[in-house]
């Protein structure tokens, strides 16, 4: 009888928190709705949200968002990226202009959590087979661009770079052609970055995923072990020393 007036409890809370969003939620994101639902209002501290918005009715676009209090950032066909304030959310998702609104949430680093997730955390300890399974002795390989190789991810536990190769086809050649590899680990080293701005950090991200070595005792990819291997297809080092440059996170 507890459990059933335990359950009952839980099931009525849920309900009423479901009954505060009084906007029209086919015309919302379930998570736009979440979010106006907790901070819908001038008081909480999350008032604003990136969001797409598409218009149902020919109207002047910008005017329309404008007197609504939002903030037009751009546009694609008749999809608007807008800063939305929360707090005007479920009364505009009523008004018949508003063809649908949504915003997700974004994504964040999760490496800490990764390999649990897909399983691979048994495979680093060998549950159920063979042997352990961290990469080592593996050759693993990364066609991407913007690598920091000062990056704690690629070293191992004696502060070694884990880099064994690294090409660049933008390299360019004392004969005006394009295209050079560094062959040995002290080399890229001393090399420290590809031909990249530190703004992007997508090559990085990658390898670490892929084979990033523990940081904090906590981050690490999938074999965090192996030889790494990077071939770098489209960077540009004229544009390296960015002034907000972070390529500590992948």
């Amino acid at each position: 009888m507890k459990k059933t007036a335990f359950t009952l409890l839980i099931m009525a809370t849920c309900l009423l928190g479901l009954a505060q969003y009084s906007g029209n939620s086919a015309k919302t994101s379930p998570y736009l709705a979440s979010l106006t639902q907790q901070f819908g209002t001038k008081a909480t501290p999350i008032k604003n949200v990136k969001a797409l918005v598409s218009l149902a009715v020919p109207c002047h676009a910008p005017a329309f968002f404008q007197s609504h209090g939002i903030r037009l950032i751009d546009s694609i066909g008749r999809i608007y990226i807008v800063d939305l304030p929360l707090a005007v959310v479920a009364e505009l998702s009523c008004n018949d202009t508003i063809e649908r609104m949504e915003a997700e949430r974004m994504p964040q680093p999760a490496l800490d959590v990764t390999p649990q997730q897909v399983n691979a955390s048994g495979v680093y300890l060998g549950d159920g087979l063979p042997q352990a399974y961290t990469g080592e002795g593996v050759a693993a390989g990364v066609f991407d661009c913007y690598f920091d190789f000062t990056h704690p991810a690629f070293e191992d536990q004696n502060g070694d770079l884990r880099v064994r190769y690294y090409y660049d086809f933008h390299w360019p050649n004392a004969d005006s052609t394009f295209g050079h590899a560094l062959l040995s680990t002290a080399e890229i080293a001393q090399y420290e970055h590809s031909q990249h701005t530190r703004n992007n950090i997508h090559g990085t991200h990658v390898m670490g995923i892929m084979g990033g070595s523990p940081v904090n005792g906590q981050l690490k990819g999938l074999a965090p072990d192996a030889d790494l291997y990077v071939v770098d297809f489209n960077s540009d080092r004229d544009q390296f020393e960015a002034p907000d440059a972070n390529t500590r996170q992948f």
